[in-house]
């Protein structure tokens, strides 16, 4: 008998000693997440580089639930569309091509609705598999949630949470407070991004007014010295611009700044820092860049320029860049950084417009 109780009083004691066990790991696992959360709060209230923010929170995400393949998706309303900003294992073509309209699809519905669903099959969900219709898609688990902030959706997270089933959630209560947690103060760091953007861009054409140009160019120098990463500056305007207002008209000008900043935007990265520096003068700082890839990128878009017809009250104006393109030197001053693109597009200019020169 006194075996007995031994024996179910050890039982007792080594319950109690697990769960506790538990209970400190769960407290100092929470600790953790907490910590993250606070630092996230800290890092995504930075306005300086807000291009980077979807990167930034994505890799939060990752970070905080272990899952492998995610992405952030956000309300484009020139496309009125989701489009993929950030992911992590999600594909190049996947980034570029997938787009969800609102109400379309698992992310489309979450993005309509504000609110957050999980779905356990993704190969038998008929609104996920009707968008994929007619290619072949892994069957797995899928929790998406909006992000949302006063009362507007900005976007939505996807947390591919691979193909194991069986459960009704593939995180615990504390992680699904933890993640809510983040997806709110992700939405406000979007929200606050977005105000500040609209603040420091130019009204006609949607890129970075001058003054936000040389805050950032200046905060840009400071890192690549910092770290001894590559930076390149490269700056053009359009050729014969006054001649093309003459001919045209001032209205028919400011067409075609804003075309030509819809172009821009389109032929850069989304980490590129792109500026209206001046009147038809631009500026696009690539960061982390080597100055062979700026001279590729900036003859790429020379020539997409080029081949572009502008279609005004009629008539068809064509149009040309000249662009000069230099890296950055170690410790070098920001105006003489500027100074030496300046440089390398006036002598672009002298030497026939429509092209690219390097310095």
């Amino acid at each position: 008998m006194k075996g007995i109780i031994f024996l179910t009083a050890g039982f007792a004691a080594g319950f109690i000693f697990y769960h506790l066990f538990l209970h400190r790991r769960m407290k100092s696992r929470y600790a953790k997440d907490m910590e993250l959360i606070h630092r996230a709060s800290d890092e995504l209230s930075s306005a300086l580089q807000p291009e980077r923010l979807p990167d930034r929170i994505n890799a939060l995400f990752a970070r905080l639930t272990g899952i492998k393949r995610c992405c952030i998706m956000l309300y484009d309303a020139q496309h009125d569309a989701l489009v993929i900003r950030a992911g992590t294992g999600i594909s190049e073509r996947a980034k570029r091509d997938i787009r969800f309209k609102p109400g379309q699809g698992i992310a489309g519905r979450v993005f309509s609705t504000g609110g957050t669903e999980f779905v356990d099959d993704t190969a038998i969900d008929a609104s996920y598999m009707e968008f994929f219709k007619g290619t072949e898609r892994p069957s797995e688990r899928l929790l998406c949630l909006s992000l949302k902030f006063k009362s507007r959706v900005y976007g939505v997270i996807n947390l591919h949470c691979g193909a194991v089933r069986g459960r009704d959630v593939p995180f615990g209560a504390m992680e699904m407070h933890l993640i809510h947690t983040l997806a709110n103060i992700s939405a406000a760091a979007i929200a606050n991004s977005q105000f500040y953007v609209q603040s420091v861009s130019d009204g006609l054409t949607e890129l970075y007014i001058h003054r936000y140009f040389k805050q950032r160019l200046e905060y840009e120098i400071e890192i690549a010295n910092k770290y001894s990463l590559s930076l390149c500056l490269m700056m053009f305007d359009i050729d014969y611009f006054k001649r093309l207002n003459d001919t045209y008209g001032h209205t028919a000008g400011d067409y075609v700044l804003k075309n030509l900043g819809c172009i821009l935007k389109q032929s850069m990265r989304d980490t590129d820092v792109c500026a209206r520096y001046g009147g038809e003068e631009f500026a696009v700082i690539l960061s982390d860049t080597g100055i062979e890839n700026a001279e590729e990128s900036a003859e790429r878009f020379r020539k997409r320029v080029e081949d572009v017809e502008y279609h005004f009250n009629g008539r068809v104006i064509n149009v040309t860049v000249s662009v000069g393109v230099s890296g950055y030197r170690a410790n070098e001053n920001k105006e003489d950084f500027i100074k030496r693109v300046d440089t390398a597009l006036y002598k672009a200019k002298e030497t026939g417009r429509n092209r690219s020169v390097r310095l």
